[in-house]
Parts: C-alpha cells; structure tokens; sequence
C-alpha cells in the first residue's frame, strides 16, 4: 500500500455531473424562518463534528431544497467543512438516512466516480492525519477561519488512487468498527426513548408535582472561558459540539489546563448540561453520567439539582423533556441568539410524585447504565479505528491483519 500513486482530488469526479464538487447556498438563501419541524435536513458544521453525518439536524421544505438544487447531497457524497471547523469531513451514509440533504453555507461537497473511487475510502483519508494536514494547508491567512478559494483547494487536493479492491478492503475493516458504533448509536436512542416513555407514565398522575427548576437546584450557572492544553491531564472541556441527543459525547472534546479549572466547576454525575448559544443549537439538554473529570465552556449552563430537595436523576429526565420549551427560550438575532440563566432558573418543571419515584429510579437508573455501556464501548471501539486508520493508510498494517484485530475487537 505504501507504493500507492497520488492524483488530484478532482480526477476521481463523477464523470457525468458537470457539478461534482458544489458549496452550499449564501447565507440570505435559506435562513432560520425556512425551517421547518420536518422535512429535507441541513447539515451544518455541528453534523460533522464527529467525523459521522450524525447530531440534530434543522430542516427546510421539499420546496425550499428544490430552489437550492446545486446544495442538494445524497448518499456517497463526500462533504467537507469549508468555513470555521475546517477538517471535518463526512460522507453521505448509503442506508439509514435521508434521501437527500442540504449543506449549509459552510460545507462543500464531492461527488465521486463509483467506478474509481469509492466516497467512503476517502472519507477516511481525509480523516487520517496526512488528509487532515492537507486539508488544513488551504486555510486563509485572512482571519484563518475558512479555506482560501474553497472549491479549487478541495478539487486539487493531492490524494492517493490505490486499486478498488485495495480501497475496499480498507473500507470493510474500518466499516465494521464504525457499524458497530452506529449500532450502539441506535441502542442508546432506544433505550433513552423508553426511559422518557417511562418517566411520561410516571407524571401522568394527578399527584406529579410541578416545581420551578431554580426551586430544587444547589447551582445553575454558566461555564467560563478555559485555555486549551494538549497535555493528558488537562481537564476534559466540554462545548456545545459534545451535547448531542441528550447525551455528552467527548470524543471531539479539548482540555483545559488543570491548574486553572475551579473545583467548584468541575462536573458532578447527574449534572444536566443545556447549550446557551447559536441558532439552531441553542437549548439542547444532556446529562452527565461519567465519572471523568471535566468542565463546561461558556456555552454551556450548567443545572445541578440538589438531592435533598429533589431526585437528581428524575429531575434531569424531567429536563430533557423540556428541551422544546427551553429552545423556545432563545433571545436575540440569529448570528447572536442567547439563553438567560434566570429564564432558564423560571422554568417549571413536572415531577413525579414521592410515592412514584423509588421505582421510576430504578427503572431509569438501569436503562441508563446500559446505554452508558454501549457509549463506552463506542468509544474503545473509536479509539481503535483511529489507531489503525493512519497504519492502514500509510502501509504500516496490512488489511489481513486488521481484519483479525478488528475480529477479536468486535
């Protein structure tokens, strides 16, 4: 694999689309007012964080994507980030998505020729460390915020063109690891939905008893601004990009310097995180389950709820099914769209009665711990890809040989 050639990007295009590679509309094009409760899904910046098409989407009508035709992706294509997190890259998955989707102003996309190249094989080079690097070489100057001349960077970028049965090999390897991690994803959506529907039975009651969030907390109050540290005993940073489907992803999480992390800060379980910033993810509700050190960042609020006066764990649930109403919240344009903590201290809350919660706890407590596992055992798993994506690439590990690894892994 080391003998591999090297082709510009753009040689690899789908030869029948004369638009191949496309960027996402202006910003006047589709604006906040477009969206709707469902519909075609915009992917964003915050939809690729994680190197999968995966978080809370925001959608347009099937109208409003037809007047955007040229931002219109599909399964296979290959998106890039163009504009703020530039390196994020995913591809379009093939099954247990949506038809079509739109990219935001941000995003750039690929389509490539199934008869040379398959998307997936890429999606992972431009992940691995040597991609990322090229990626990273086209940043503006100006602001570094964004790629300079996006288009033409992306289209000749320099990427290597082994035989298709090289790249498949490679794709099945580090696919497998990456189902099995899409197939926990879907346990834990799951197994959240069942402890919500538990957790709704429970407050059905004529006795459930509705309390301001304020009333029954011990601290609500927003993260502060930390200095990133690459040491490994940096405290974990949490941003919004971590609080997804109301759970706290880290793998995309940085780290603060420990000395000047304030204990009194540092994450205790049951914690419920709420984003306090941005059109589009402002509102979103998560629990904290880990017993890992980290911290919030100034987007984040923090709600700690104290247990003499409530249940933590009932409490936090009760938080999450609020989450419609605490985005409803947000204050402000859409380029500054904010979150209050006293809005957020007024905000009422149903609990379940005392009679119901000694078992609605448990109930919770062990759909929880298993969703809590299989989110641990993504991790491992993800850690593992990573490890060999760079050796598969560069030739150091042979695809037999990370078949076996994979085999005993999963």
């Amino acid at each position: 694999m080391a003998d591999w050639k090297f082709v510009e990007y753009q040689s690899l295009a789908a030869p029948e689309d004369r638009s191949a590679f496309a960027m996402g509309p202006f910003g006047s094009r589709i604006t906040k007012e477009d969206y709707v409760r469902d519909g075609v899904p915009i992917i964003r910046g915050t939809n690729l964080a994680r190197g999968i098409l995966d978080g809370e989407f925001v959608y347009i009508t099937e109208e409003k994507a037809d007047e955007v035709l040229s931002a219109n992706v599909f399964p296979g294509d290959v998106v890039f980030t163009h504009r703020g997190a530039i390196g994020q890259v995913s591809v379009v998955p093939r099954r247990l998505g949506y038809s079509r989707y739109v990219i935001d102003s941000s995003q750039l996309r690929s389509r490539l020729d199934p008869a040379r190249a398959l998307p997936e094989f890429y999606h992972y080079w431009f992940r691995s460390e040597a991609g990322r690097r090229s990626l990273l070489t086209h940043t503006s100057a100006v602001g570094g915020s964004g790629m300079a001349a996006p288009l033409t960077s992306i289209r000749t970028l320099p990427v290597p063109h082994p035989p298709m049965a090289e790249q498949e090999g490679v794709v099945a390897v580090l696919g497998a690891l990456d189902d099995k991690i899409a197939a926990n994803s879907r346990i834990l959506a799951a197994t959240r939905e069942l402890a919500l529907a538990h957790y709704d039975r429970a407050v059905e009651s004529a006795d459930a008893v509705r309390v301001a969030v304020g009333s029954v907390t011990s601290a609500l109050h927003r993260g502060v601004t930390h200095r990133y540290t690459d040491a490994p005993d940096g405290v974990i940073l949490l941003d919004q990009e971590c609080v997804r489907e109301g759970r706290v992803i880290t793998e995309s999480a940085r780290r603060a310097l420990r000395e000047e992390v304030d204990a009194a800060r540092i994450l205790q379980r049951h914690d419920v995180l709420v984003t306090s910033y941005g059109a589009g993810t402002l509102g979103r509700v998560a629990r904290w389950t880990a017993d890992a050190n980290a911290v919030p960042g100034a987007r984040l609020l923090t709600v700690r709820f104290a247990p003499e006066l409530t249940d933590p764990l009932c409490a936090g649930f009760a938080m999450l099914r609020a989450q419609p109403r605490i985005e409803a919240m947000a204050e402000g344009t859409p380029r500054q769209t904010g979150l209050r903590e006293t809005h957020l201290a007024a905000l009422e809350l149903l609990l379940p009665a005392d009679a119901h919660r000694p078992a609605l706890r448990a109930t919770l407590e062990a759909l929880e711990n298993r969703a809590d596992h299989g989110q641990a055992e993504s991790a491992t798993l993800a850690e593992l890809r990573d490890s060999l994506l760079p050796q598969l690439m560069t030739g150091r590990l042979r695809v037999r040989d990370a078949e076996a690894v994979v085999e005993d892994a999963t």
